[in-house]
């Protein structure tokens, strides 16, 4: 079984501990050499099954969370939805990394500003010029003639034969769509007026009645707020109805491949030279804006890399009585291109310099791209309000696993990659047409992550501190707290360090209390050594170990290399010896004002210092994390030293270097060490000097 515990993991020290395990109170510590003994040790120990069960709620009780959440918002993760800042980062980078490539299918005809400066009379009077420019656009050749143009009623009734010049012009063609605010009123034609009328010209739309009218007229559904990401290219007759009434870009659609469109469910099909179109499930198609859509300036409508070549209509009109090649078999939509007009909408791309960083297009080119989804069947295609929420619980669980298999900090780390990479995905898959939900899964992502990293931070902590309330009187707080702070460390690999050793005695020790009970004998020892340790611990040293009447303690470990100069290490060793000498006087000074029984013990301290193997010493069912080396051994046969000399604070020459200035010193020698075959020169410390603590 693999441990999930974020820190507090992989640590035994010997089999003697298993029952606190099973207790619950000591996390699944292995610390140990072999890779096979700690498989073992991790399949028969595991968690304690206090934490996995917790675990095991909070993660169901996390995913219980997600899909609820995610649930309540899959309707508002579509890329018009919560998606919509990104859906514009989208196209936005996307027009970044691919080129810009006019449609080749489409024209766009502008009255624009050229046509208001050179044309004096007002709008509602152009209708001469539109004549010329459909003139000019049917010889040519043009496959369809589409107005993005609304004008309610006649214009006759203030210019004469305004309206039929039009018709005349118009009654040469039958392949025309025009644009309609308002659904078409067959009790009542004169509501798309003039349409109704130039209609009546034309021999071929003239035999149209009822339904046949409607492929003539679509509505221009642009009216909308904010951004245009979607549109309706339909309009359901009833809920659920295969009957509808069409939009200006479907009827546009069925004129250019003289078809009918059909609806079957949610899928729209237009004639069998088209691919099918899939409609979202309230009936909108998502647009796919072409590279470049919006480009050209609203001011001096300069073209600047644009989705469709554009022509001014004033410029049509200019053209000799004679077809142009730019305009055969194309699908040409005339619009309104002014400045300040009202048919200006903000389409999702991210515009620089612009204070609501949009970036605005025009009416019919909007509607140039959704006749150019429609005919290629490319428009944006994205899961379903389902899919959306399957997507969101999948991204969110692969967070909440992150933090079941790996440490807080690294699933942390992880989930950022997880969701950078989600968006990197997204980003790149878009150039294909599809748009995958970002933000909603990304939101389950953050919320599946930061719940369970929340609880795992906590009852890591909760863990941490029984492991350090127990296991803290079996091995120093401090190692433990090292341990569970750098996992690296929980190898077999030693690490060299500086340090500087204590081994401290107790002078007499048996002859002492060879009359005392074993309880009293415990006592006084004990109280003793807690005086020592308490005094070690508080100058940042560590109790390596108990030796019977004695201790080993010090100065450096563990602490990554070069952290601290080993001047003061040693620096701090003396200074607990004196502090310790000082307290040992004063237990001496408390049991003769007391009047109880006098056991007092001398101590005999020495001190080394230098280099040693810091890490785990032992084999098979007992290991222990300590220092070994040379100076250990040097510290410890010291005690003899210091008893030949008959002194009670002995250090050596390497000890005295790092200290000699906060220091006292009395006898010195140069002595022979057991062991070693260079002689050692130690000092007697006496006392210390101002400035050590």
């Amino acid at each position: 079984m693999r441990s999930t515990c974020p820190r507090t993991r992989d640590f035994v020290k010997d089999p003697s501990v298993f029952n606190l395990f099973r207790s619950g109170v000591v996390a699944d510590f292995v610390f140990v050499l072999n890779e096979e003994y700690n498989i073992a040790m991790k399949q028969k120990l595991g968690l304690p099954k206090r934490w996995r069960r917790g675990r095991q709620v909070a993660a169901l009780l996390t995913l219980a969370i997600l899909a609820s959440a995610t649930f309540a918002l899959r309707k508002l993760g579509r890329a018009d939805g919560l998606d919509n800042w990104w859906l514009r980062a989208r196209f936005t980078f996307r027009e970044l990394i691919q080129p810009v490539q006019p449609d080749p299918d489409i024209v766009l005809v502008s009255m624009d500003d050229l046509c208001a400066d050179e044309w004096k009379e007002p709008t509602i009077a152009w209708n001469p010029h539109m004549a010329k420019c459909v003139d000019r656009l049917r010889i040519s050749g043009a496959k369809v003639i589409a107005f993005d143009w609304i004008q309610p009623e006649a214009t006759s009734k203030w210019f004469p034969n305004n309206d039929e010049v039009l018709m005349e012009a118009l009654a040469k063609t039958d392949r025309v769509v025009f644009a309609s605010a308002l659904r078409l009123d067959r009790k009542d034609t004169h509501l798309t007026l003039p349409y109704t009328l130039l209609l009546s010209m034309n021999p071929a739309m003239s035999r149209a009645e009822g339904e046949e009218l409607d492929r003539y007229i679509g509505y221009a559904n642009l009216d909308v707020d904010g951004l245009v990401t979607s549109i309706n290219p339909l309009f359901r007759k009833t809920k659920d109805s295969s009957e509808f009434d069409g939009s200006f870009a479907l009827r546009v659609a069925e004129q250019a491949n003289a078809g009918r469109a059909t609806l079957n469910g949610s899928r729209l099909k237009i004639s069998q030279s088209v691919p099918e179109t899939k409609l979202r499930d309230d009936d909108t198609l998502l647009i796919n804006f072409a590279n470049g859509t919006g480009k050209t300036d609203f001011v001096s409508h300069d073209k600047k890399d644009a989705a469709f070549d554009r022509f001014s209509m004033f410029d049509i009109c200019q053209l000799p009585d004679k077809p142009d090649s730019r305009f055969k078999n194309k699908i040409v939509i005339i619009g309104s291109a002014r400045t300040g007009d009202n048919d200006q909408h903000f389409i999702p791309y991210l515009e620089v310099g612009r204070a609501d960083g949009a970036r605005p297009a025009y009416g019919y080119e909007i509607q140039a791209n959704l006749v150019r989804n429609l005919l290629s069947g490319n428009s944006l295609k994205e899961p379903g309000s389902l899919g959306t929420w399957a997507l969101s619980v999948m991204l969110g669980t692969g967070g909440l696993t992150l933090f079941l298999i790996f440490r807080w900090a690294q699933a942390a780390f992880g989930v950022v990659i997880l969701g950078i990479s989600w968006i990197a995905l997204s980003l790149t898959i878009f150039s294909y047409g599809i748009a995958l939900p970002t933000l909603l899964p990304l939101l389950g992502l953050l919320l599946s992550g930061s719940l369970i990293g929340t609880y795992l931070a906590l009852s890591e902590e909760r863990e941490r501190r029984q492991v350090m309330s127990l296991w803290g009187k079996y091995q120093h707080p401090k190692l433990v707290d090292y341990l569970l702070e750098h996992p690296e460390a929980r190898g077999g690999e030693g690490q060299e360090i500086a340090v500087t050793v204590l081994f401290a005695d107790l002078k007499n020790f048996t002859k002492t209390v060879e009359h005392l009970s074993p309880k009293d004998t415990i006592a006084f020892l004990n109280r003793y050594l807690a005086m020592i340790e308490e005094v070690v611990n508080l100058h940042g040293g560590v109790v390596d170990k108990y030796l019977g009447d004695g201790l080993m303690a010090q100065w450096g470990a563990p602490m990554p290399p070069d952290s601290a100069p080993q001047k003061l290490h040693a620096q701090s060793a003396v200074a607990a010896c004196l502090e310790i000498q000082e307290r040992a006087a004063l237990l001496l000074t408390a049991n003769e004002s007391s009047g109880s029984e006098n056991v007092t013990f001398g101590l005999r301290l020495t001190l080394h210092s230098g280099k040693v193997i810091f890490g785990w010493v032992g084999g098979g069912n007992k290991l222990e994390l300590t220092i070994i080396g040379d100076i250990v051994n040097v510290t410890s046969r010291l005690q003899e030293t210091a008893k030949a000399m008959d002194v009670e604070f002995l250090i050596s020459e390497n000890t005295y270097l790092l200290a000699k200035d906060q220091i006292r010193v009395g006898k010195q020698s140069e002595v022979e060490i057991r062991g070693r075959i260079q002689p050692l020169r130690v000092y007697e410390v006496i006392g210390k000097v101002g400035g050590l603590n």
